[in-house]
């Protein structure tokens, strides 16, 4: 009964009660939404204030850490062992194909037998004609020849000195010490003789590695290396006229032109190889101009006209040497 007088009740209210309640139910709700946000924005600030204490309290912490981590850091700076002259020097051993190298038959090195009339000269004669050259030697008592006959060479090799009456002085004192195969640095002036200096005795070792069997292919078997362009086609020039009669070919390798010749050069095969650091450099970056490979060994490295920049571009490239 009652519910049925509530439905009654409802039914007789006005069009505008109806409306009124609506509107404060709906005003009611408002207000709860209200109020809700404001407690959930009362509760960021608190967490972010509760954040950067943490973040304070972790910052003297970090500090800390960091002020223990800097000595060690020194320590460990400090505690690196140097690079030691004999660790280099071992280093630099390591350098090449160990095995490859005993794997071949050894190199003839020895190819120089003194002629009787310079065992016949007396120790002071011997100073006598170094102080007439102008010539002195160091860490070596191998006496200079006075002739061409002296160096035991044969005559289709000192067919390049046909124009010469006597050895100069760097030649008579570099023949018969890079014959005994002792390694040597010549110093000289421009115009004294350096290339056949150093040109003949490398092309009887050549000759010599080729009759013994040490080495055979294409080659190249002997590398020359200039500082410069110019230098590097006198030298070709003169080994060139020099290998002639003895059947010793040479190539000169230069940059500033195609690479095309050289590299059909090369291929075709060569005895000798003449040029410059920067194009044997890239030439052997692309596998055309090989110096480990059997029969291929670089039997001299001749740097000339050690003077100035251009000795230090030469030490710059650094060639394993089997010697």
């Amino acid at each position: 009964m009652d519910s049925a007088s509530d439905l009654a009740a409802d039914a007789k209210l006005s069009k505008k009660e109806r409306k009124r309640l609506r509107a404060e139910q709906a005003q009611a709700a408002a207000t709860t939404s209200t109020l809700e946000t404001t407690t959930s924005t009362d509760e960021q600030p608190r967490k972010s204030k509760k954040k950067d204490k943490k973040q304070k309290q972790q910052q003297p912490a970090d500090a800390a850490e960091q002020e223990e981590q800097q000595p060690l850091k020194k320590q460990k700076k400090q505690a690196a062992p140097a690079v030691t002259p004999a660790a280099l020097q071992q280093e630099m051993a390591a350098v090449g194909d160990v095995a490859l190298a005993k794997a071949g038959r050894p190199i003839l090195k020895q190819l120089y037998s003194e002629h009787p009339d310079v065992t016949r000269l007396t120790d002071a004669q011997v100073d006598a004609a170094r102080l007439e050259r102008g010539a002195t030697i160091e860490g070596a008592s191998i006496r200079p020849v006075m002739e061409f006959q002296h160096t035991g060479l044969p005559p289709a090799m000192l067919h390049a000195t046909r124009a010469f009456v006597a050895p100069s002085p760097i030649q008579s004192q570099c023949w018969p010490v890079i014959l005994s195969g002792r390694d040597l640095v010549g110093i000289a002036a421009t115009g004294s003789g350096k290339t056949l200096g150093f040109g003949l005795p490398m092309m009887r070792h050549i000759c010599a590695q080729k009759e013994g069997g040490v080495v055979r292919g294409k080659g190249p078997f002997a590398i020359v290396m200039a500082p410069t362009r110019e230098l590097a086609c006198q030298i070709a020039e003169v080994l060139e006229d020099a290998g002639s009669r003895c059947g010793v070919s040479c190539v000169c390798v230069y940059g500033g032109v195609p690479k095309g010749p050289q590299v059909q050069a090369l291929k075709r095969g060569v005895d000798v190889v003449v040029g410059t650091p920067g194009r044997l450099e890239d030439l052997m970056g692309d596998g055309v101009c090989r110096l480990n490979v059997s029969g291929g060994w670089m039997s001299r490295v001749a740097c000339t006209k050690p003077v100035g920049q251009g000795c230090e571009l030469l030490l710059d490239l650094q060639l394993c040497v089997r010697q």
